[in-house]
């Protein structure tokens, strides 16, 4: 009797380990968490590589309609100045930002045509 609680135990537990991998392994597939993934470690990285403060302490110093020319140019001074790193961070934050917005809507928009 003993040895067929064991076996039921361990028949159990591989199931159970199979149901957390295949739960992990559609976690990853899922094109949402792989943006939040990549667009955290943007983020940190950005944070690393600039004084955050000091951005919106420049962006609020230029006059609303010039924005975009002062991004512009901040950034291509920054390309140009050697910061590649801080460039190629500042493109991954934007792109996964607007896939993960994409990818957001589009489950909003499901979820309101199922309902």
């Amino acid at each position: 009797m003993q040895h067929i609680n064991h076996n039921l135990r361990t028949t159990k537990r591989r199931i159970m380990l199979r149901v957390w991998y295949s739960y992990l392994w559609s976690l990853l597939v899922r094109g949402g968490f792989v943006y939040g993934l990549i667009l955290g470690g943007a983020v940190s990285l950005f944070g690393r590589l600039t004084h955050v403060s000091a951005i919106t302490h420049n962006l609020l110093q230029v006059p609303l309609g010039s924005v975009p020319s002062f991004a512009w140019h901040a950034f291509t001074t920054a390309l140009a100045g050697g910061e590649v790193l801080t460039v190629l961070v500042t493109l991954s934050m934007v792109t996964m930002s607007i896939g993960a917005l994409q990818k957001l809507r589009a489950l909003l928009h499901r979820e309101t045509l199922v309902a």
